[in-house]
């Protein structure tokens, strides 16, 4: 019997380039491990920075809110004097308040535009005849309406 020989093959080749294929795989995972961890390294020293600023910040409210009621405590503003008195008083007690515009002074007021109770016998006697013209004027303007409105409607024909 003539017996088969078997052809062999040689698979060495296949075999060998899976070994590289396989580390630059394992090297593309390694360079997203080292990422993840840096990553996740920045993100804890961000969030650590972070509460560090956050009670840094705390902590400077907290000595000016002391400061500033200390400040007031000393002052304390009695509400007897003017406003400019007061005021004064406040810019002498916070000295680093930023200064506010001086108040003007104010024109005396003409005696038309005080209040009422304070007006001159000739201006209310003004002001009832100024009333009268007033009605005195609305009425003619009614009469005039009406005259207008009387001439604008057209005459019916006789048919």
């Amino acid at each position: 019997m003539a017996t088969k020989t078997r052809k062999t093959t040689k698979k060495a080749a296949p075999e060998a380039k899976l070994p590289l294929a396989r580390d630059i795989w394992l090297a593309g995972l390694g360079f997203y491990g080292r990422i993840y961890d840096e990553t996740m390294e920045r993100a804890e020293s961000a969030r650590t920075e972070a509460n560090k600023f956050f009670d840094e910040l705390v902590d400077r409210g907290t000595v000016v809110e002391t400061e500033t009621r200390k400040a007031l405590k000393d002052v304390r503003i009695d509400t007897s004097g003017t406003v400019e008195e007061r005021i004064q008083k406040l810019r002498e007690a916070l000295p680093e308040l930023p200064k506010l515009p001086e108040m003007p002074e104010l024109p005396e007021m003409p005696e038309l535009l005080q209040f009422p109770q304070f007006k001159s016998t000739r201006v209310r006697e003004l002001e009832t005849e100024v009333e009268a013209l007033t009605k005195k004027v609305n009425a003619l303007s009614r009469k005039a309406a009406a005259k207008s409105k009387a001439r604008k409607t057209p005459a019916r024909k006789a048919a």
